[in-house]
């Protein structure tokens, strides 16, 4: 039998200012493949306190991932580091 990859929380928080949090506030997720390219996997928009919880599978067990957001001061789209470990 095959042995899935380990899915494993990651929390992120979403405020600029640390008055305002980011409300529904829509986050992608994308995951970076072994030659360097990267592939769309999920989305979800942060809650009432600026916070959104992604599941995601093979997490800590070698798959790397960014998190993608459109600006809320510019029109940009931004990226945060590569994340490899769950947490927040």
């Amino acid at each position: 039998m095959q042995q899935l990859p380990p899915i494993s929380p990651y929390k992120l928080s979403m405020a600029p200012d640390a008055d305002a949090p980011l409300i529904n506030h829509e986050i992608n997720v994308r995951e970076i493949l072994a030659d360097g390219s990267n592939v769309w996997r999920t989305k979800a928009k942060t809650d009432t306190n600026g916070q959104v919880t992604f599941s995601l599978d093979g997490l800590g067990s070698g798959k790397r991932y960014v998190l993608q957001a459109k600006s809320s001061r510019a029109n940009k789209t931004r990226q945060s580091a590569v994340i490899d470990t769950a947490g927040q």
